[in-house]
């Protein structure tokens, strides 16, 4: 099943021309994408996906239907691009992080796919917390509840006969992998960020696994551990047939989507803050020396590129918040009227007529929790302000708006510690939208760069593979020359000191909530969202 080591893999020779084959795997579909080696794109193909929201915050996704998507988007995609499949020299996956799957002997998933936004592990992780071991300063202080050993301890806890009957608990990305390669592998992007994998001294934190009950876990995870841009195997041959790629064709690792988006923004250089904007919203940046920040993930070694440190900070809810919006709030016959145009381009034009600040409306965009700066997986959203003179325009200005300031209470923080940040370059599914660009820039205060290719994080996965193909000597070089920037956002000196207003009545309403939230999640029939 194609299971040469990495140590046996041969490049194979570069056809002319060469193409990357690019795979992001995420929450709502699965994107494909054809590059050339200078990072533009022959063909994009978007396959949806289904989630299954279930109470008390959890999601999960049917692996068997993210990998036909996948597979049917790959054949797309060559189709599409109207060239030799055998002119594909590599192939590389980015996914979504921690969305974990459990798998049998034969790789067959034993329990749905428990997606990462899911706060199903709350006592788990605030159990872990209470053991302030080390590791903890890595992330913040605390673990999240999306990260994979509190989702374990969860699936050991409360359904303990998939957990030993479990011959691997991976992410759904090392699972696709298994089946392009047949080679079970773990990337050191995802462990060394999201499973408590401390990279600096390449070593897992055994003493707080006994302690917590999971020191058996270690067997069921993979042993091999991959870096961003490293290659990993060649494809299994019932897979070479069906699509019709060449025997030498290799597999090279990626990442979480996420930072695989950080290389695709080419943010591997000082000042530049990656923001990847999507159901979710990530902010990524490098730095040369550890910084401990409260409430920000990191510093984590070398989970993009060697001797640099990588801080995170993100939004559970970001672009899934305008989606609940369009499936919840918009009337059917606009979406009737307006179906052979995109209703986010149509909103967006009447939010273009509400003044900044949304005629008083301030959104809270903790709809899952907040990841960041404050790692409270209690905490919901809010619409506060609400009066019989607001229109609904008003309501999704303010749902632009409230997204951005949990971005810009992100970015203040990674500020205050004393990184450096001169621009952000904004990538991600919602940087097609011009006038939400132009409100973060005027919240934030500094440019934002905008790329040609907006999924990123395809581009960041194609620029693993031309490095994992030699055709680059490292990602940065790779980012260099196949990262291209379309324009610079400027912002608007007076709506920033308008914004700046907003966002401490922002402040005071997340604070002023803090209580209310906590109070009634202890309630199991209050919540059930």
């Amino acid at each position: 099943m194609g299971k040469k080591s990495r140590s046996q893999l041969s490049i194979p020779k570069k056809c002319f021309p060469p193409y990357l084959l690019s795979i992001d795997v995420g929450t709502e579909s699965i994107r494909s994408g054809i590059f050339d080696i200078q990072g533009n794109s022959l063909a994009l193909t978007k396959i949806a996906c289904s989630t299954h929201f279930l109470e008390g915050g959890r999601a999960e996704q049917n692996p068997n239907e993210i990998w036909r998507a996948l597979k049917k988007s790959i054949a797309c995609c060559l189709k599409l691009s109207k060239i030799h499949p055998q002119h594909i020299m590599g192939i590389g996956i980015d996914a979504t992080s921690v969305t974990m799957v459990s798998v049998d002997r034969e790789g067959n998933p034993l329990h749905p796919a428990i997606l990462w936004m899911d706060n199903r592990a709350v006592k788990e992780a605030k159990m872990i917390n209470s053991t302030n071991h080390p590791v903890l300063t890595h992330s913040g202080g605390r673990i999240s509840p999306e990260w994979m050993i509190p989702k374990v301890l969860w699936l050991k806890n409360h359904r303990p006969e998939v957990y030993h009957r479990s011959y691997k608990i991976v992410e759904l990305m090392d699972w696709l992998v298994y089946k392009l390669t047949g080679q079970w592998t773990i990337s050191l992007c995802n462990v060394s960020c999201e499973w408590s994998y401390l990279s600096q001294e390449r070593r897992w934190p055994q003493d707080l696994l006994k302690h917590i009950g999971l020191e058996d876990v270690l067997s069921k995870w993979p042993t091999k551990i991959y870096r961003m841009g490293e290659p990993i195997g060649t494809i299994v041959p019932n897979l070479l047939s069906e699509w019709g790629l060449k025997s030498e064709t290799i597999v090279v690792g990626s990442g979480i989507d996420g930072y695989a988006a950080a290389i695709g923004a080419n943010v591997l250089k000082e000042g530049y803050l990656a923001y990847v904007l999507g159901s979710c919203s990530c902010y990524i940046i490098l730095s040369s020396k550890p910084k401990f920040i409260p409430g920000i993930w990191g510093p984590i070694y070398e989970a993009i590129i060697p001797n640099k440190w990588a801080l995170e900070g993100g939004q559970t809810s970001a672009g899934s918040i305008l989606r609940w919006f369009k499936d919840n709030l918009l009337p059917g016959n606009l979406k009737e009227n307006t179906r052979r145009k995109n209703l986010f381009v149509f909103m967006d034009q009447k939010a273009k007529t509400v003044p900044p600040g949304s005629n008083g409306l301030i959104i809270l965009d903790c709809w899952q929790g907040n990841r960041a700066p404050y790692s409270d997986p209690l905490m919901r959203g809010a619409i506060v302000g609400l009066s019989l003179n607001h229109t609904r325009e008003d309501l999704y200005r303010a749902m632009l708006e409230g997204v951005a300031y949990g971005g810009y209470n992100i970015f203040k923080t990674l500020k205050q510690a004393g990184l450096k940040i001169d621009k952000v370059c904004a990538c991600g599914g919602g940087a097609k939208s011009r006038i939400w660009m132009q409100i973060h820039a005027d919240i934030f205060g500094i440019p934002f760069l905008l790329t040609t290719q907006p999924n990123a994080s395809l581009v960041g996965t194609a620029i693993c593979i031309a490095k994992g193909m030699g055709i680059y000597p490292s990602l940065s070089e790779a980012s260099d020359k196949m990262v291209h920037i379309a324009e610079v956002i400027e912002p608007d000196p007076s709506n920033h000191c308008i914004y700046e207003e907003y966002f401490e009545i922002y402040l005071k309403t997340y604070h002023s909530l803090t209580d209310f939230f906590h109070q009634t999640s202890k309630n199991p029939n209050f919540f059930k969202g």
